[in-house]
């Protein structure tokens, strides 16, 4: 089962690095850092579904 972590660059309420916590804690986790994105992705899924959709990291 695929694990994926998405976190927003332009997050102000958790640091993008904590994006790294998890990778660490979670080696097979598919980590996306989005450009550009808040904290709540700025409300548009649309990109996690294409990712989680397709099956893929990056």
């Amino acid at each position: 089962m695929p694990v994926y972590v998405f976190h927003g660059r332009a997050d102000h309420a958790v640091p993008p690095a904590h994006a790294d916590l998890y990778a660490a804690a979670i080696p097979q986790a598919l980590v996306h850092r989005l450009p550009g994105r808040d904290h709540q992705l700025n409300n548009d899924l649309s990109d996690l579904a294409k990712v989680i959709g397709a099956g893929s990291g990056d």
